[in-house]
């Protein structure tokens, strides 16, 4: 078993390799669609690599090729060439475009392997922000996409009149999961306005579905979905890679189950 010490040492030791990773892939130009009433809400760049796959992963739609996009779960809404319904889920497909990045901040603190005092603070305010207890959050869960999993927070500085304060401030709940083959999803959540990672791209075509009277925007960039909604006053967002719509959809409909 190791000591405090080895395990203080081995969350260190993480947590400065996830933020030299973070600073590197910040650099990285968030690809947006080239569209009049763009407006690109609290980016931080992407935090992993899209990859094209094969296979029911997202691809895209061509962009002479009409889609459908009355969800089976939502009220009925106008046909566009870059939303596509599947499984009850409109999807709008981003392509190649203009670029944009920003840069934030913050502080990563891992909370697995913490000792239990710690750990009874964290989870309890995990709770208040998710609804419910952090064990039952994570069976939500479905098993293809939970094979391994990390979980950590984000921190900032809170700002007046500019001025950033010296102290940070815990922002964000991320859970990062490891599914089959090399699919992943990381969950990002905050009690109090949208997560320092989200990737949040809005036009005046952007559609949403609804998953248990929740709406909720999809974004689909060629290996990768980015989702966004509230959900009882918490602010969340879903970033999954090689992971196909209706594993998507399934994981929605886990998470905001009454």
């Amino acid at each position: 078993m190791k000591t405090y010490q080895q395990m203080a040492e081995d969350v260190l030791a993480r947590r400065d390799q996830y933020q030299a990773q973070q600073r590197a892939r910040r650099k990285k130009m968030l690809t947006i669609l080239p569209c009049a009433g763009l407006v690109l809400l609290a980016g931080i760049g992407i935090w992993r690599g899209n990859v094209p796959s094969s296979g029911d992963t997202p691809q895209g739609p061509a962009a002479d090729t009409p889609a459908s996009t009355a969800p089976a779960t939502a009220p009925p809404a106008e046909t566009d060439s870059h939303d596509e319904a599947a499984g009850g889920l409109i999807v709008n497909w981003m392509n190649a475009g203009s670029s944009s990045s920003a840069d934030i901040d913050t502080i990563t603190t891992d909370y697995d392997n913490l000792p239990a005092e710690e750990w009874d603070t964290v989870s309890q305010a995990f709770a208040e922000a998710a609804g419910i207890p952090y064990e039952d959050f994570v069976q939500r869960i479905p098993d293809a996409l939970r094979k391994g999993i990390s979980f950590y927070g984000l921190s900032t500085r809170k700002y007046a009149d500019g001025v950033a304060s010296e102290e940070y401030y815990p922002h964000d709940y991320i859970l990062q999961c490891t599914g089959d083959g090399d699919s992943s999803i990381t969950i990002a959540l905050c009690p109090d306005e949208w997560p320092l990672r989200c990737e949040r791209v809005i036009t005046d075509d952007t559609k949403q579905s609804w998953v248990h009277d929740t709406a909720v925007t999809v974004i689909g960039l060629n290996s990768t979905f980015y989702v966004s909604y509230e959900y009882h006053g918490t602010f969340y967002d879903i970033e999954t890679y090689n992971v196909s719509q209706a594993d998507l959809e399934a994981l929605l409909n886990s998470l905001l189950a009454p």
